[in-house]
């Protein structure tokens, strides 16, 4: 049976494009843009991020078997997770890649590799699609919440098998349906209410394309992989206030950016005084809000 290459081995090879290279088209570039210019305003409102979804990347580390001295391929890390979780895990003698199609996306990442002392994790500019690693190269390849921006769910999913070693795991996790997300489904249906708009349609781009993981499950075994797992996942937001859950959505909501492009007549300062009304009726009698969102994360054996 094939084996992983040893530790000596360089994981990307010196025939792939380099890491600043400009994507395969202006649907990439558009993406890089997107992601570098809302890296800001994520690392903002980390806390709170990272607070709600640490048990999506301790699941995924779970379901990938991330043991130490794993190889562990992590896409669409953003500004670190899961891989700095799975680097935890791996310890110095493993090796995680960060991998991202955004450059100040990874800065982050990398800085708090750094200050969290995880020499055994690096960072690539990468597109998903397009794994620019080596065949057969490592353990587990993570993926939180960034299937769903693959154009090509199969195609994907199919390159992202070829770079794990034979009995390697792929964990990735995606968000449930829409009732079962309202830290994001709720902004986003006051808003395109406002704008006159339906709500968006099941399966089109967006956070709920897959939703609830039957079709990634369905994909998974498609592509190849056998033994699929399936956990739901508790993902709970808190914020002091109806009024800070608005100001997050409207700092770290790419579906809201989305909808800037489909709505640009959108009085976007009466509908989010919408949502800040609308998250009231949901506050507790102290003000805190708390939202409860559904992920699923599903995993296969290559």
């Amino acid at each position: 049976m094939p084996r992983r290459p040893p530790p000596s081995a360089p994981v990307v090879p010196p025939s792939v494009p380099p890491p600043d290279s400009p994507g395969p088209g202006p649907d990439v570039a558009a993406q890089r843009r997107h992601w570098d210019e809302v890296a800001p305003r994520w690392w903002a409102w980390r806390e709170v991020m990272e607070a709600a979804s640490r048990p999506v990347s301790e699941c995924l580390a779970d379901l990938g078997g991330v043991a130490p001295g794993a190889r562990v391929l992590d896409v669409a890390s953003g500004f670190g997770e899961p891989a700095l979780t799975a680097a935890g895990r791996a310890g110095p003698a493993g090796l995680v890649l960060a991998t991202d199609t955004s450059a100040a996306m990874l800065g982050l990442a990398a800085g708090r590799a750094r200050a969290a002392g995880l020499s055994q994790m690096r960072c690539l500019r990468m597109d998903a699609a397009r794994p620019a690693v080596r065949p057969g190269a490592f353990d587990a390849v993570l993926c939180r919440f960034g299937l769903m921006a693959l154009p090509d769910l199969a195609a994907g999913l199919a390159g992202l098998r070829a770079v794990l070693r034979p009995g390697g795991r792929l964990a990735a996790a995606v968000w449930g349906p829409p009732e079962a997300v309202p830290s994001i489904a709720l902004p986003l249906t006051v808003l395109r209410r406002a704008a006159g708009l339906g709500p968006p349609e099941p399966g089109g781009p967006g956070p709920f394309r897959l939703a609830d993981g039957e079709g990634v499950a369905r994909a998974l075994e498609g592509a190849g992989f056998a033994q699929i797992a399936r956990r739901e996942v508790a993902v709970t937001y808190r914020f002091a206030s109806a009024a800070d859950f608005a100001a997050f959505s409207r700092a770290t909501s790419s579906p809201i950016v989305a909808l800037r492009r489909e709505a640009p007549d959108l009085d976007e300062e009466a509908a989010w005084d919408e949502v800040v009304r609308a998250a009231t009726a949901r506050a507790g009698p102290d003000g805190e809000l708390v939202l409860e969102n559904r992920a699923v994360c599903v995993a296969g054996t290559a």
